[in-house]
């Protein structure tokens, strides 16, 4: 039986924790703005409180593999620092749209 979108939100936010408990969570893009169709993604913005080794990274994108298999959904993260995502990104039409219209899991 198909998860609802607060369902799936759930398990995510549970799933990324499980790898890294101070991980901030930004939903955004279709899902999080509500114009999401049958074949849209997840976009996320997860954000850490100590630079990522590529390790970091890929043990929470195979977490994240698993519960896209389990759901049948499409997970699009982007994981980066915190310091990372507050320096570099600002000027960046990405992180303006993170700001208006991302939801923290």
């Amino acid at each position: 039986m198909k998860k609802s979108k607060s369902e799936i939100k759930s398990l995510i936010k549970l799933n990324i924790l499980k790898t890294d408990p101070n991980a901030e969570i930004i939903l955004f893009g279709s899902q999080a703005r509500g114009d999401e169709n049958k074949y849209s993604d997840w976009d996320l913005l997860i954000l850490t409180n100590h630079p990522n080794s590529f390790k970091d990274e890929q043990k929470i994108m195979d977490n994240l593999y698993e519960l896209e298999l389990e759901l049948e959904e499409v997970f699009s993260p982007l994981i980066y620092s915190m310091i990372e995502w507050k320096t570099k990104y600002p000027i960046t039409p990405l992180y303006e749209n993170v700001l208006m219209e991302g939801i923290v899991l």
